[in-house]
Order: structure tokens, then C-alpha cells, then sequence
């Protein structure tokens, strides 16, 4: 696609939002705008089959240590030393300084070195507010299937404990897992199982820290959702001793008996009870499928899930989606489902939830993120509010453009293992992250009180691949605020020189430290105030140079692309 066809369709996505989402410079934001800044270009690796989208399916938590807030992201990056491809996952934390904002502290560190096809796929992540759990699927030393692991590591992206094996089954490809805190140091975590017997499986797992040495123990096993041959599970914590768990269920993809969601007693694993959530109707061509989970007040659940009309079955051709959000209030008997609403949010496709407060009332809202299928146009955030009296509400005042670049899919696809047949991106977000400039007279908009997260990867034009991208959008503010254009919060390391491997020294596999320096979980940590940021402390290997448009202003880039679009559109009238 030319660069003029891609501003025509980035105009066509813009309308979604106004046209000033486009037109801004990013310094012309209003100051309780969402604010987007870059973590890594969009390069690495080779522009082919297994080449690796650049960076992809991103992963954040939000932790308090030390004074600070920290928003620690993992994710799959190609942008890596050869001998490690076609990717590796990498970690890249964010400090939120009270005065300052979002600053880069561990920037880019290389969290995995395996050897396989599928090095390190579909990272997850949560935290106790203490440690970093995280897991993802590999062929770690090019075992025949891929297996599931499962490791810690701190607010700097620094080795915990090393990744384990967690699945059981050599003989199947078990990945694309989940995993959320409950408390007292217990995680829920999933993952799917498939080959043979398909299975969605729940995951008990214990962290223990013994004077800083950390481990985490597996404490039990269980099939939920069977059978589940693209169930990838999606897991919300809802007490300390109680998981929501939904997945799809069918022996075929798309799945023709819908999503089934479960009800976990987090002590021992036990179903307590699972039901079809929202059935296929494969005569109709409706599928039910990719679900996710997000906690809501008074015992009540959002879960969304995408309709597809299986056209991509057996075929080279895109199917369409439709997206449905239901609200549901589970016990330990069933669960009621309290309403549900169909088409929220700015794209249908992949789109995903999370959710926390928003608004001068600080009311818990679910958040659907959303991000173009074809790569081209603006990521957006769906505010949308659970109302007794009036039922969902979504109005296109809580609608936040949230980034320049999004891409829910085409990137993916195209340098994956199966280009144009399978791959897609992943969509996460979370909320209720503290701003520990609230309230201060010379604080970091100081009228939000807590932001709603949303790691992306997006490509700017010109650039061979995805970019990574972190925006803080405002949820509980102190005044009511509007959903502007985002406004660019520059990183503070020089990006153009360091954006290769941050890998320094040691093994990840066996816990060692990965990284060097401030940038990379060295010795020194703050205490409640970011220390400047130094370039020197970024130990980094570049692959290959930089594109010419990645040294420019982002919301330059998208203004210039819409100007060449009305450009282009008027010479065609």
C-alpha cells in the first residue's frame, strides 16, 4: 500500500474520533489529555515469513515501590541480536515521577535467549504489588510442541526467579495462558492445551519470598473448558478465594458450541460451576469466541467476546466480528446475567476489557480497547458504565483516541508463522494506576487521581514495522475532563541511538541479571523521585539502523498523513 492510500485510510479511521485527533500537534493537547509515549521503533528482524512483527502483544501491570509508581510492560520484540531470533520477549518499565510523569527506567531489557520457533509467545503478566509474575508460551530448545512457563521479575524488569515449566502434556502445544492475583500471594493462571484432548487448564500458583530469594510453586492443575481447541482462557481475580474463568469451547475453530465460563475455588481448583455464557449458532453463522474479563462493582463481571461469522473458515479470506459485552453476577451456584449490549467500541475486531474508576465519582467503568485490523488508523478506549436504571452506557463523549498508529492484526499476520492465513495481535489495558502527582500544586496532572493503561504496538509510515506505544489515559479526576486528542510524552533516553537489544549481562534462564546499569535493574533504586535518565546506562546492540520518519514527531507524522490524504482525495474529486 503507497503512502498516500495509507493517509486515505487513516482519514476513514480518524472520522471515528474528529478530526483534530489528526490535525493536533502532539503539544497542543490539553493537559488532561491521554498522554502516549514510545517505548521502541518499530524494526527488527527480516521483512518475510517468521521475521517477527517488530513489537507485539504487550502486557503491563502496576506496582508501588519505593515512592514511585512503576508500570512494568512485557512483550514480544524481533528487534533482537540474530542468533535469537525470530523474537524474544522483553521488559521495559516506566516510573511515574510526581512532577516529571511517565520516565523510561529499564529500557528494552531482553528477558528470554531460547532457541525454537516460538521462543516466547503470548506474555501475561500480574503482580502482587511486590513482584512481576509473568508467563508465556515457548519451544524453549526446539522441543516439538510448545509448553508453558511461568517466572518473576521485579519493578526493573530484573530475573526473580527464573521461568519454569508449569503444563504437563510434552505431547500437546500448551500456551496462550493468563494469569491474575487473588492475594495472599496466590495467582489463578490458564493456559490452553491442544493436539489432542483439547483443554482450557487452571493453574494455582504460590509466590514465596524468603528474604529476597523468590520461588513459585505450583499447587494444583485442573481442566475447565473441554473441548477447547482455541479456548485461550481469559482470568479475572474476584476474592481471594474465587476466579472467573471463560474460554471457548468447540472442537473447531471457530468454535461451534460458543464461550463457557467457569466459577474457580482458588484454594484447591475445584469447579464450583460452568456454564455456556453465549452460544454459537453455526447454522446462522454466528461463533462465539476470544473472550476477556474485567471486574466491575458490586459482584458484577464485564465479559466481551467476539460474533464471527466464520467466513475465514477453511479460507484465505478475513471474516467479519461483531462485538458483545455482557455484564453477569456470579455466586457459588451460577451466575445472573444482568444485561448486554452488542457493537461497543471503536473496533470490533480483537477488541478487549479491562476496567477502573472513572470520572469526578471515581465510578468503576469497563474500558474497550480497540485497534484497527488492517494497521491503519487511531487506537481507541470505550468508556462504557453498568447503570441499574438505564443499563450499559456508552457514549461517544468517553470514547478516548489513545495513540497515533494501532494495529490489531495486520503486522502480526503478515511476518508471522502463517501470513495471511493466522496471527493477530493481542489487546490489553488495565486501570486504576495511581498518579502520584494528584493533587500537587506542581504535579503531573494533578487533577487525575488514577489513569486506565494501554500498551499498543502501531506502525508509523515509512517504518518497516510495529512500534511500541504506552498511553496513559485519565480515569477517577478530581474535574471533569474531555476525551481529547493524546498529546506525546517524550521518552528520556535518546531512542534513536539505543533502540537496539538491551540484553548486558548474564543468563536469563538460570535468574541472573539481565540488563546493566540504572536502565536495567542495577543496584541503585529510587525513592520516590526518578533519577535523570542516563543514555551511557543502556547497554545495547543495534541490529540494524533506524528509518529516517522514526526521529519525528509522532502526532507531526499523523497530521502529515492526514494533510497528504485531503490532499489526495481533493486532486481525485
Amino acid at each position: 500500500m503507497s503512502r498516500i492510500k495509507q493517509g486515505r485510510a487513516t482519514l476513514l479511521a480518524v472520522t471515528a474520533f474528529g478530526f483534530g485527533a489528526a490535525l493536533l500537534q502532539p503539544g497542543d493537547a490539553a493537559a488532561d489529555s491521554a498522554q502516549v509515549m514510545r517505548l521502541a521503533y518499530g524494526v527488527g528482524g527480516p521483512q518475510t515469513k517468521n521475521g517477527g512483527a517488530g513489537n507485539e502483544q504487550p502486557t503491563s501491570v502496576v506496582m508501588q515501590k519505593n515512592g514511585l509508581t512503576y508500570v512494568v510492560t512485557v512483550y514480544m520484540s524481533s528487534n533482537i541480536a540474530e542468533k535469537d531470533r525470530p523474537w524474544q520477549c522483553k521488559c521495559t518499565s516506566v516510573a511515574l515521577d510526581p512532577q516529571q510523569g511517565p520516565t523510561v527506567v529499564a529500557d528494552q531489557v531482553q528477558l528470554t535467549d531460547y532457541d525454537g520457533d516460538r521462543p516466547c509467545n503470548h506474555p501475561m503478566a500480574a503482580t502482587d504489588g511486590k513482584h512481576v509474575v509473568w508467563t508465556f508460551g515457548s519451544d524453549k530448545n526446539n522441543q516439538t510442541n510448545v509448553s508453558t512457563y511461568v517466572g518473576a521479575i521485579d519493578e526493573m524488569c530484573k530475573t526473580e526467579a527464573a521461568p519454569k515449566r508449569v503444563s504437563e502434556n510434552a505431547n500437546n502445544n500448551e500456551g496462550a495462558p493468563d494469569i491474575t492475583y487473588n492475594g495472599n500471594g496466590r495467582f489463578t493462571g490458564g493456559y490452553l492445551s491442544t493436539n489432542n484432548n483439547d483443554t482450557s487448564f487452571a493453574l494455582g500458583l504460590t509466590l514465596h519470598d524468603e528474604n529476597g530469594t523468590v520461588s513459585l510453586e505450583k499447587t494444583y492443575l485442573k481442566g475447565v473448558v473441554t473441548p477447547s481447541n482455541i479456548g485461550r482462557p481469559a482470568i479475572v481475580a474476584a476474592t481471594p478465594d474465587r476466579s472467573l474463568f471463560c474460554a471457548s469451547k468447540g472442537d473447531n475453530r471457530p468454535p461451534e458450541d460458543g464461550v463457557e465460563c467457569a466459577w474457580l475455588d482458588v484454594n484447591t481448583g475445584k469447579v464450583l460451576w460452568k456454564q455456556i455464557l453465549a452460544a454459537s449458532q453455526p447454522a446462522a453463522k454466528k461463533y462465539m469466541n476470544q473472550p476477556s474479563v474485567a471486574m466491575l462493582d458490586y459482584g458484577r463481571f464485564a465479559v466481551n467476546l467476539q460474533e464471527s461469522n466464520g467466513d475465514g473458515k477453511k479460507t484465505n479470506t478475513k471474516g467479519a466480528n461483531t462485538s458483545h459485552l455482557f455484564v453477569i453476577e456470579p455466586s457459588d451456584t451460577g451466575f445472573i446475567e444482568k444485561t448486554h449490549k452488542v457493537g461497543l467500541g471503536s473496533y470490533q475486531t480483537h477488541a478487549a476489557i479491562c476496567s477502573g474508576g472513572y470520572g469526578v465519582e471515581g465510578k468503576r467503568h469497563v474500558a474497550i480497547m480497540g485497534a484497527p485490523i488492517t494497521g491503519v488508523g487511531l487506537p481507541g478506549l470505550q468508556l462504557a458504565s453498568y447503570e441499574t436504571q438505564t443499563d450499559l452506557i456508552a457514549d461517544k463523549a468517553n470514547l478516548w483516541p489513545i495513540g497515533y498508529y494501532g494495529d490489531s492484526g495486520h503486522i502480526a499476520n503478515i511476518y508471522g508463522q502463517n501470513p495471511k492465513t493466522q496471527g493477530r495481535d493481542f489487546l490489553r489495558c488495565i486501570g486504576d494506576v495511581p498518579n502520584p502527582g494528584h493533587g500537587l500544586a506542581d504535579g503531573y496532572m494533578s487533577n487525575v487521581k488514577t489513569f486506565f493503561v494501554a500498551p499498543h504496538a502501531g506502525r508509523v509510515p515509512g517504518d518497516p514495522k510495529n512500534a511500541l506505544y504506552l498511553s496513559f489515559v485519565p480515569g477517577q479526576t478530581t474535574k471533569p475532563v474531555v476525551a481529547e486528542p493524546p498529546q506525546e510524552v517524550m521518552p528520556p533516553i535518546d531512542m534513536t541511538t539505543s533502540a537496539g537489544v538491551t540484553t548486558g549481562s548474564g543468563d536469563p534462564t538460570t535468574g541472573a541479571t539481565t540488563g546493566s546499569g540504572a536502565g536495567a535493574g542495577g543496584s541503585e533504586e529510587p525513592t520516590g523521585k526518578v533519577p535523570p535518565a542516563d543514555p551511557a546506562s543502556c547497554s545495547c546492540s543495534t541490529p540494524g539502523s533506524q528509518p529516517s520518519s522514526s526521529s519525528g514527531s509522532l502526532g507531526g507524522l499523523a497530521a502529515l498523513g492526514l494533510a497528504i490524504a485531503l490532499v489526495f482525495r481533493r486532486k481525485e474529486a
